[in-house]
């Protein structure tokens, strides 16, 4: 084989390499759902892509009178992992203005 070929088979290799770490690589991605438990939203944070990294959620709360209370909070999370961060209600703005939340929905995951 000439030294032509062998680089253009070396490079051929690299990259299949570079396109296989890359599958694996990236921004994690991650489904957040959170249930009222009293003094607290308990959050369950499903890893579902990318790497390992931090994923940010928004918890926003419409109360029956029209009070908009809201929280971010963030997870530091691995591939494949689960775990269920807690979200003091305490850590809401205006949540001492709500007098009962009638939906709540989680806005703008990101990872990083």
């Amino acid at each position: 084989m000439n030294k032509r070929a062998r680089l253009w088979l070396s490079g051929g290799v690299l990259l299949a390499l570079c396109l296989a770490c890359n599958a694996s690589v990236g921004s994690p991605r991650a489904q957040v759902n959170c249930e009222g438990q009293g003094d607290h939203y308990a959050c369950t944070v499903t890893h579902t892509s990318g790497g390992t990294g931090q994923v940010c959620w928004d918890i926003q709360a419409t109360c029956a009178n029209g009070t908009l209370a809201t929280a971010n909070s963030c997870v530091q999370l691995s591939p494949g992992q689960t775990i269920t961060h807690n979200v003091p209600t305490s850590s809401f703005s205006n949540f001492t203005q709500c007098d009962a939340v009638s939906t709540l929905q989680i806005v703008d995951t990101t990872g990083t």
